[in-house]
């Protein structure tokens, strides 16, 4: 990990590589007799694969209410050999790029407006293992998302709008180009965009442990 930060610009880096293995996730005996290929191919579900993971985050605020993140990250596996491996045109993927705008900030009120692809959650279920454990909404989101903030009396997290899909969906677009065989929905007279809205309240600390 690295930081670097002057008066208006902050830099992240992060660089991560892992090995994973798993063998018998079905707790059934391997089958090695030639009499049946297909109960062998089911039967052996052994996997052993490294990956490697590099992000850089960049935060640029002019004023003490308004900032402009970008992200950009790079996934690959071990022995691709290519920069741009895992996914022909994973060269750069773009998790996030928006403006957050904090016009109030205060002990008991306050208001933050992001525009832009960002990461936004349900949140609540923790973390086990070092992993997220919200799997009913933990996405990147294009659009408008909102806090409001009342002090102990909680908060308002509002999805106030992601274009989840306009004819291709978020993750089938990177940092410079479209994937080669998208899913794109067509014969729908234009109207193929997919939007999702929502509002979360939360507070934790109304109730001790809760």
């Amino acid at each position: 990990d690295g930081v670097f930060t002057n008066e208006y610009v902050s830099l992240k880096l992060r660089a991560v590589s892992r090995i994973f293995g798993v063998n018998n996730v079905d707790f059934r005996d391997l089958s090695e007799t030639d009499d049946n290929v297909q109960d062998q191919f089911d039967s052996d579900d052994r996997r052993i694969y490294g990956a490697n993971n590099a992000v850089a985050n960049v935060a640029f605020t002019p004023t003490e209410t308004a900032a402009l993140k970008l992200g950009l990250r790079h996934n690959s596996l071990w022995g691709g050999g290519r920069f741009f491996n895992l996914n022909s045109d994973n060269v750069l993927f773009m998790d996030n790029l928006f403006v957050e705008w904090t016009p109030i900030d205060t002990e008991n009120f306050s208001l933050t407006t992001r525009v832009g692809r960002q990461y936004f959650e349900i949140g609540g279920a923790g973390e086990f293992g070092g992993a997220k454990r919200d799997y009913f909404f933990w996405d990147v989101v294009d659009g408008l998302t909102v806090d409001v903030g009342f002090g102990a009396g909680g908060k308002l997290r509002i999805l106030g709008l992601d274009l989840a899909g306009a004819q291709y969906r978020p993750d089938e677009v990177d940092f410079y180009t479209r994937q080669v065989t998208p899913t794109a929905d067509v014969n729908f007279r234009g109207a193929a965009a997919t939007q999702r809205y929502g509002l979360i309240y939360e507070n934790t600390e109304a109730v001790e442990g809760l």
